[in-house]
């Protein structure tokens, strides 16, 4: 894993073309990569497909659409994490059809 994700800032953004080549639009895709990469715990779930392969030679997973959150003390809606999320299928489940 430490290979894998060797500090917070292991992804990079590379552009299509020249045009979209500036160094703020870089920065800001980036940042807001870094963000949902986080908020989503995309290296957790990566360290569980690496175990998998391990484990079973094979590993499966799909994408869902995730709209999380919780309440405050307040009894407030708190918004934790939107957007797309990584999700495991388990190897063992063919095994069961």
């Amino acid at each position: 894993m430490a290979a894998l994700f060797p500090t917070e800032n292991w992804f990079k953004w590379m552009p299509a073309n020249m045009e979209s080549a500036t160094k703020n639009k870089a920065s800001s895709i980036e940042a807001y990569m870094r963000t949902k990469l986080r908020d989503s715990q995309f290296s957790e779930f990566v360290s569980q497909m690496i175990l998998d392969y391990i484990d079973y030679g094979n590993c499966f997973a799909t994408v869902e659409y995730v709209n999380e959150g919780y309440l405050d003390q307040d009894g407030r809606p708190i918004t934790s994490y939107i957007g797309p999320r990584a999700v495991r299928i388990s190897p063992l489940i063919s095994y069961l059809i």
